[in-house]
């Protein structure tokens, strides 16, 4: 007969629910936790292309967020910095909607919808957000389908290195709001 201790069954226990996320069925919306110096997303500029219906051009991105082991690849409008489309290759597609230009320069969307990534194309909806506050200094609250809100904060939505201030590439001098 095998005997199994108490604090060796919930130290087992908390091993496999910290290591294997099982009800990841939307992307974090999260840098992660670290520590301070540690990168909690990187980001490489990979390409350019014309935007829609004669709009500004989009500057495309390879996006890597370490603490939570994601790629993805984001598409944000030149001028803004605004975030438009974020592809988590296989897992999901996540479109950003904003009212206006307003909207755009503080890169806040007032929509975020959540598909699957269905080999490059956009799948069934997993969830859709609409912003119904903004926290000071924080970013927005979103509530979802179900009811449930959640703050997504400005640096994630921030996918530009600098903030792209003033719509420059990178920033003016790294300015931002962090």
């Amino acid at each position: 007969m095998y005997y199994i201790s108490t604090r060796a069954t919930l130290l087992l226990t908390f091993l496999l629910f910290s290591c294997v996320d099982l009800s990841q069925t939307e992307p974090p919306f999260s840098l992660g936790e670290g520590k301070p110096g540690e990168m909690v997303r990187s980001t490489k500029l990979v390409g350019m292309e014309q935007g829609r219906e004669g709009g500004p051009p989009h500057l495309v991105y390879d996006v890597f967020y370490p603490a939570n082991k994601l790629r993805s690849r984001a598409t944000l409008e030149m001028l803004s910095g605004a975030l438009l489309e974020e592809v988590f290759p296989g897992k999901w597609r996540v479109e950003y909607v904003y009212r206006d230009l307003q909207d755009r320069f503080m890169q806040l969307p007032i929509e975020i919808s959540i598909y699957t990534d269905a080999d490059g194309a956009r799948g069934k909806r997993v969830n859709n957000y609409i912003r119904v506050d903004l926290v000071t200094n924080k970013g927005g609250l979103y509530r979802g389908e179900a009811g449930n809100t959640k703050l997504i904060s400005f640096q994630y939505l921030e996918v530009m290195p600098g903030g792209g201030v003033g719509g420059f590439p990178g920033g003016m001098g790294g300015i931002g709001r962090f």
